[in-house]
């Protein structure tokens, strides 16, 4: 893809994508096992029947697997594996998704039981001044189960590029365990990485003063008629 700006830009820009309906989950498994689930990322439905390839460190190709009616494929789990790809007939475009490594996380303790906040905001790139949309999902989680966790109160803050304060909310969930609150970015501030925190895991997003480019799209006037052409009244 080629976006070319206004004539006062100095260069093009240029910039690569792949076209796939593929969004591959995957979950480390108790006895050395591992799961992956090849979805439709348009439906949210399995593919059946896709072909999951599993690469090295150096993306040399490993081994290769097929999920099944449900999408899904569960398989011993090597130390060798870094990088996985799904594909399915012509649908080959997903590029290589890098693979967690660690160990299965409730083996041994399956009884302890953790209180987890899931930050969302609604987009990932504001201008200084803009207002962020922030909505969050408290549940808690006990081995592979999971419960919301409604009339909760948090506090959920923000931080700028240097980690330091420059808002605070306090929140209460609702009877689905989820609230909405919003933040004013300063005018004048440091541009990068700003985070929301209210539990664990905070959730990051960019600041910039960046322009939208402005461009125009021309079409070369028609100066012939075909049998193609199409009427609207």
């Amino acid at each position: 893809m080629r976006i070319i700006p206004d004539i006062r830009a100095k260069r093009d820009s240029e910039s690569k994508f792949d076209v796939t309906r593929f969004k591959v989950l995957t979950c480390r498994l108790p006895d050395k096992q591992y799961q992956v689930v090849t979805l439709d990322g348009q439906t949210g439905h399995p593919i059946p029947h896709a072909k999951v390839t599993m690469y090295s460190n150096d993306e040399k190709v490993l081994q290769e697997f097929t999920t099944g009616e449900e999408g899904k494929v569960v398989f011993p789990w090597k130390s060798e594996y870094r990088y996985l790809k799904a594909s399915k007939g012509t649908d080959t475009a997903m590029p290589k998704q890098g693979i967690y490594a660690g160990s299965y996380g409730y083996y041994g303790d399956e009884d302890k039981v953790t209180e987890n906040m899931t930050l969302l905001t609604d987009r990932s790139l504001y201008r200084p001044g803009q207002t962020v949309y922030v909505k969050g999902i408290a549940y808690s989680q006990q081995s592979d189960t999971a419960d919301v966790l409604p009339n909760k109160e948090y506090t959920v803050t923000l931080l700028d590029v240097n980690n330091q304060e420059v808002g605070r909310k306090s929140v209460r969930t609702n009877e689905f365990g989820s609230f909405t609150t919003d933040f004013a970015l300063p005018s004048a501030c440091l541009n990068g990485m700003f985070s929301l925190k209210a539990g664990k895991r905070p959730q990051a997003f960019r600041v910039e003063d960046y322009k939208r480019p402005t461009f125009d799209i021309t079409f070369e006037k028609q100066t012939e008629v075909t049998d193609s052409e199409m009427k609207c009244r």
